[in-house]
C-alpha cells in the first residue's frame, strides 16, 4: 500500500512498547515457580500409573514418618457431598475410589524440601485393582464400554444414551431436513482428532497457604485468577471471599491453564502443616500425563451444494459473520477481488451500505481517500482500546476473508 499524505495516528504505524517487556528482558518478571514465602514446604504428588483403576488401598504411614515430612493428604482429607461441576473438579482434583488416568493424583507429600517430598511420594504404598479402558472415542461411546464415571451425566443426556455421555448440546438454525431435501449434492465426512496437548513452555506451578481458619492466599500461573479462586475453595468447602489468589506471569497457557488441578492439593497440605506455605511444582512429565488438553473428537459433517450456488453463498456469508466475531473492519472477497460483504464498521467508513459494495472489485474502493478513512478509523478503535481500562476481547481491527 503506497504511503499516505496522512500521518496523524497515534499507534498505526508505530511500535508501543509492551508494559510488560522491559521486567521479561531483564529477568525482572516472576514466574509461576519463581515465587517462595518464608517457612515454604515442598509438595509433591503420587500419581496414578493406570489409566483405569480401582483404588484398593493406600498406605502413606511410612511417607508420615519419614523425617522431613509435615502432610500428606488424600481424598478423605477433601468435604464429601458435592454434585455437579464441583464434584467434577474434586473428582479431576484427587481420586475418590478409581483413578480415571494415568497420572491422576491419588495422594500429595508436604516437606521441608523437593527431595525429601518425592522420595516420601515413593513410600506411599497404593493397591490398585486395574479395570479396563478405552483411549478412542468411537470405543467410548459403545453400549458396552466400560463406563468410567458412574453418575456423570447431567440432565442434557438423552435417556438411553451410552453410559459414557456426560453432557449433550444440540444447536442451530433453520429447518437443516428440507434445506438438506432441496440440495442437489449432499456431501458427508467424518472426521477424528487425537486428544492434543497444548505445548507450553512453562510447566504449571503454584505456592498455597490455608489456616485453620479458612483464610488463605495462592500464587500461581493462570489465564484466570477468578477461575481459579472460585473451583479451589468449592472443592475444598471454603468461602470464596476468603481466599485470595494473585496470577503470575505465565510462560504460555492456551487455554491449558484456565482450571484447577495440584491448586488445591497445595491448600489442603497447607492447612494440615498448621498453614505454612506449600509449594508445588511439575515436572514436564506430570505436566504431559496429568494436565487438561484438548479433547478427541468424532464430527459427522454434512455439506449441501446446489448448482444456484444460493447455500455457498449463505455459508460464505456465515463465516464472515464468524470472522466479523474478532475483527472490526472487515470485507470479504472472492478470489478474484469481488466483494460479497463486509462488516457494519467497514460499510460504515466507506459510506456505502453492503449491498453497494457487493459485487464492486475491492480495488475500486481503496483508493487514497479511503485507505485514509480506513487507517484513521483503526487508528481512533486503537486508541480507545489502549485508554480503556477493561480487557478487549476481539483481537483482530481490520481483515480480509478470501473465500
Amino acid at each position: 500500500m503506497a504511503k499516505d499524505e496522512f500521518n496523524e495516528f497515534k499507534l498505526v504505524g508505530t511500535r508501543p512498547d509492551r508494559p510488560d517487556g522491559l521486567d521479561k528482558v531483564t529477568g525482572r518478571a516472576r514466574y509461576g515457580a519463581d515465587i517462595s514465602a518464608p517457612g515454604m514446604l515442598w509438595g509433591a504428588v503420587v500419581r496414578s500409573p493406570h489409566a483405569h483403576a480401582r483404588i484398593v488401598r493406600i498406605d502413606t504411614s511410612k511417607a508420615e514418618a519419614l523425617d522431613g515430612v509435615k502432610a500428606v493428604v488424600t481424598r478423605d482429607d477433601f468435604p464429601t457431598g458435592l454434585s455437579g461441576e464441583e464434584w467434577n473438579l474434586q473428582e479431576n482434583t484427587m481420586a475418590g475410589e478409581r483413578a480415571l488416568y494415568d497420572g491422576h493424583a491419588v495422594a500429595a507429600i508436604a516437606a521441608t524440601s523437593k527431595l525429601i517430598a518425592e522420595d516420601a511420594a515413593r513410600l506411599v504404598e497404593v493397591e490398585y485393582e486395574i479395570l479396563p479402558h478405552v483411549t478412542d472415542v468411537d470405543d467410548a461411546i459403545r453400549p458396552d464400554a466400560p463406563v468410567i464415571r458412574e453418575g456423570a451425566a447431567d440432565a442434557t443426556v438423552p435417556d438411553g444414551s451410552p453410559p459414557n455421555v456426560a453432557r449433550y448440546m444440540e444447536f442451530g438454525f433453520g429447518d437443516v431436513d428440507a434445506g438438506f431435501a432441496e440440495a442437489d449434492l449432499v456431501m458427508e465426512k467424518t472426521y477424528k482428532t487425537e486428544a492434543t496437548h497444548q505445548g507450553y513452555i512453562e510447566p504449571h506451578a503454584c505456592l498455597g497457604q490455608l489456616g485453620d481458619d479458612g483464610k488463605g492466599e495462592m500464587w500461581v500461573c493462570t489465564q484466570g485468577q477468578w477461575f481459579i479462586r472460585k473451583m479451589c475453595t468449592s472443592v475444598l468447602g471454603l468461602e470464596t471471599a476468603q481466599l485470595r489468589v494473585t496470577p503470575s506471569e505465565i510462560g504460555g497457557g492456551f487455554g491449558g491453564k484456565t482450571t484447577i488441578f495440584m491448586e488445591p492439593l497445595s491448600l489442603a497440605l497447607s492447612r494440615k502443616a498448621g498453614g505454612r506455605p506449600v509449594k508445588i511444582v511439575m515436572s514436564r512429565s506430570e505436566v504431559l500425563r496429568a494436565m487438561d488438553r484438548t479433547y478427541a473428537e468424532l464430527v459427522d459433517y454434512q455439506e449441501q451444494l446446489e448448482a444456484r450456488n444460493a447455500e455457498l453463498l449463505t455459508l460464505r456469508r456465515f463465516l464472515a459473520s464468524i470472522m466479523g466475531s474478532i475483527s472490526d473492519y472487515l470485507v470479504v472477497v472472492e478470489r478474484d477481488g469481488t466483494i460479497i460483504d463486509a462488516s457494519a464498521s467497514f460499510c460504515g467508513v466507506m459510506g456505502l451500505d453492503v449491498d453497494q459494495l457487493a459485487g464492486k472489485h475491492i480495488r475500486e474502493i481503496f483508493d487514497a481517500d479511503n485507505r485514509t478513512k480506513l487507517l484513521k478509523a483503526v487508528d481512533d478503535t486503537l486508541t480507545r482500546r489502549e485508554e480503556a481500562t477493561v480487557e478487549v476481547i476481539k483481537p483482530s481491527i481490520f481483515g480480509v476473508l478470501i473465500i
